[in-house]
């Protein structure tokens, strides 16, 4: 009866993976056993996920009951993109490549390719997986307060501790932002040293990702023992001093812009979608988006020392005005990166594997995704050029003026030369 079975899925499906979808579905190989198994269907999100991992598990319930299939975490896995790396000496994921680029649902070209390089084993000349969290660092500023007191958005890091200087620390009076740059920026929450890795890669990461930010491609010297990190320690312990108290709660900090706590909120581009929030809303919805600061100091890998931005030295760099002169600067900036993902298991049964991409690829697919990304709670930024589409995030009830410099942020995100991606190499858990 199986076999019959397998090969009327075959004839009515001409793909492997449709095939194995079927069998999976007609033949009974995986019958849902009994029970609740919502917490194995959203296992490895994780609570800071929280606003996707209720997306998720409505989503895999919904496809389950649909399409007669049974979708085990077993078979699939969440990913950092420092995982990749370890990959190279295991084999542990599914290569999806093939899968991936003939799926038109997928819409894998739609993905910048510096974006998509960064959530997968691209670099080892494979698609390993499927990008869920993909975003770039961003600067979520008050706009109404910049444009009341004449302020520009800060090009480097030293403009943004001037601006703090002045305007922090509670210098604004009662009712104003009392706080004047805020980050992740106790230790113990898990984030400040990527932090500050992304602080060092402004100095030290001039000429594209293949620079690297932790240690020269070339001589494979570490760059986090040189002048550069000084100068990118000195840097956060500044910042440091305008950021939240360490008793704060972790996840706190990313909501402080949005309720009225904070002149500048360095954190990920998602987080601009909590002003339409309404417990948390700005009462003049005013948050304007930057990129991340850059530097106009940087190192010379040659000499190690630290000198001016010059073309020849930051051939990406952009000409900024300088506030403290008048006059204008080269200004160093990388685009930091950021990413979740879904991977396969490269050892389950291929029937088990086919199901997964199933559910995976429609759910992390173009329309999915985007529907995902408009919705104001999730942990979700555009990832594909398609999902830029400034009518349909007016109609989900975004603020016009701030909605501009969201999406001009993310373009120029997609399109940048200098992104900074997560160390994945052979070795990166050993300690």
């Amino acid at each position: 009866m199986q076999v019959l079975c397998f090969a009327a899925s075959q004839w009515q499906l001409a793909s492997a993976v449709g095939a194995l979808v079927n069998v999976t579905r007609d033949c009974g190989l995986d019958p849902t056993p009994g029970g609740n198994h919502s917490s194995y269907d959203s296992y490895g999100l994780g609570p800071w996920l929280a606003g996707v991992q209720s997306v998720f598990q409505q989503y895999v319930y919904e496809f389950n009951a649909q399409s007669g299939l049974t979708n085990w975490y077993r078979n699939r896995w969440m990913l950092g993109s420092e995982v990749f790396g370890e990959d190279l000496d295991h084999g542990a994921f599914l290569d999806l490549t093939r899968l991936l680029t003939a799926d038109p649902g997928f819409a894998l070209s739609d993905i910048p390719v510096q974006f998509r390089d960064a959530s997968s084993s691209a670099y080892a000349g494979r698609y390993t997986a499927m990008p869920l969290f993909l975003t770039a660092f961003n600067v979520l500023y008050r706009r109404d307060i910049f444009e009341q007191y004449n302020l520009s958005v800060p090009a480097t890091w030293d403009d943004a501790l001037d601006i703090a200087d002045k305007y922090g620390r509670g210098a604004l009076g009662p009712g104003q932002p009392d706080m004047g740059f805020c980050f992740e920026s106790n230790p113990a929450c898990g984030y400040a040293q990527a932090m500050i890795v992304y602080i060092l890669a402004s100095m030290v990461q001039l000429k594209g990702a293949s620079d690297g930010a932790y240690f020269d491609p070339v001589t494979m010297d570490p760059l986090y023992t040189s002048p550069a990190m000084r100068e990118a320690l000195r840097i956060y312990g500044a910042l440091r001093s305008h950021s939240v108290p360490d008793s704060t709660p972790c996840w706190a900090v990313y909501q402080m812009l949005a309720s009225g706590r904070c002149l500048m909120l360095w954190t990920w581009s998602f987080n601009f979608k909590a002003t339409r929030l309404p417990q948390l809303e700005l009462h003049e919805r005013t948050a304007g988006v930057a990129g991340t600061p850059g530097s106009a100091v940087v190192m010379d890998r040659s000499t190690g020392r630290m000198g001016p931005c010059t073309r020849e030295a930051c051939p990406s760099a952009k000409e900024s005005p300088d506030p403290r002169t008048g006059g204008s600067r080269l200004v160093n900036q990388v685009v930091p990166v950021d990413g979740i993902s879904f991977g396969i298991n490269r050892h389950a049964p291929a029937h088990r594997q086919a199901a997964a991409y199933a559910m995976l690829s429609a759910f992390t697919g173009a329309k999915e995704h985007f529907r995902m990304a408009l919705l104001p709670y999730t942990e979700i930024a555009p990832m594909r050029y398609s999902a830029l589409d400034e009518k349909a995030w007016l109609n989900a009830g975004y603020n016009a003026r701030d909605l501009k410099d969201f999406l001009a942020q993310f373009r120029t995100s997609f399109d940048a030369d200098n992104v900074y991606y997560e160390l994945r190499m052979p070795g990166t858990f050993q300690t």
